[in-house]
C-alpha cells in the first residue's frame, strides 16, 4: 500500500511565511504505525534570505495526520517553536512507551551549540541528555547520533574532546565515535583501529544490539 504524506504546517515553526523545500522520512516506530517527518524550509522573516531551517513531526499512518510537532515539544511553553531547530530524530522504545532521540540546535542550526534531548511517551523528559546523564557542562557538537532500539545505548560522532577519557585523550581535530551506556553511564570510544587513534575522519553508520553485544558500524579512510 502506498500512502501520500501531506506537507506539514510550517506556521507552527516559522516567524514569517515558511517556504517548504524538502520533506524527508526519518524512520518508523517499531509497530510501523508512525513515521518521523523532517521539513527543510526557509522563512520570509529571516534577516539573511535563504537561511535553511529544520523541523520534525510525528505522522500517524492510521489517521494519516500529524500528531506532534517535535519543535513545539522541545520548546515547551518557555519559548516559541521557531526558537529551535530539530536537526534529526530517531525512534526507540522505553518499556511500553515510544522514545524519540532529538538533535536540536538554536535557530539557524549552529551545530556547535547542538544538544540531544529525549521525548518519552510524547513528553520531553530530558532537554540536554549529555548534561543530565554525564554531568557535562561543556557543549558537545554533534555530527551524527543514533540510539539503539531499546533506548539504552547512545552513539555519537563528534570532533569534540569532551567525551574522551583522561587515559586516552583526544589529541587531534579528527571526528571520533563514542558509545554511551545510558543505564550504567559508561563511555567507550569505539573508533580506535588497532587500539590507536585514527588520523582521518570517521563516519558513523549504524548501531544494533545482538544478544549481549552492541555492534557499531563506521567507516574511515584512515585504516
Amino acid at each position: 500500500m502506498l500512502l501520500r504524506v501531506d506537507a506539514p504546517d510550517l506556521s507552527q515553526v516559522s516567524i514569517g511565511e515558511g517556504l517548504l523545500w524538502l520533506v524527508e522520512s526519518y524512520g518508523f516506530t517499531q509497530d510501523g504505525q508512525s513515521v518521523l517527518v523532517r521539513a527543510t524550509y526557509t522563512d520570509s522573516a529571516d534577516l539573511v534570505p535563504g537561511t535553511l531551517h529544520y523541523a520534525m513531526w510525528v505522522y500517524d499512518l492510521g489517521t494519516q495526520s500529524y500528531t506532534q510537532c517535535l519543535n513545539s515539544v522541545y520548546s515547551g511553553t518557555n519559548a516559541p517553536a521557531s526558537t529551535f531547530e530539530v536537526l534529526s530524530a530517531t525512534f526507540a522504545k522505553s518499556g511500553s512507551s515510544d522514545l524519540i532521540l532529538l538533535e536540536t540546535a538554536p535557530r539557524g542550526g549552529d551545530q556547535t551549540q547542538s544538544s540531544l534531548a529525549l521525548v518519552v511517551g510524547g513528553n520531553l523528559t530530558e532537554s540536554n541528555l549529555l548534561a543530565s546523564v554525564l554531568g557535562l557542562t561543556e557543549s558537545v557538537p554533534i555530527e551524527k547520533s543514533l540510539i539503539t532500539a531499546d533506548g539504552r545505548f547512545l552513539v555519537i560522532q563528534t570532533d569534540s574532546a569532551v567525551l574522551a577519557a583522561e587515559g586516552s585523550p583526544h589529541t587531534n581535530s579528527t571526528s571520533y565515535i563514542y558509545l554511551i551506556d545510558l543505564l550504567n553511564t559508561k563511555i567507550e570510544r569505539v573508533s580506535f583501529v588497532g587500539g590507536a587513534e585514527v588520523f582521518a575522519a570517521v563516519q558513523l553508520g549504524s548501531v544494533v544490539v545482538v544478544g549481549n553485544q552492541v555492534k557499531v558500524a563506521f567507516t574511515t579512510t584512515g585504516a
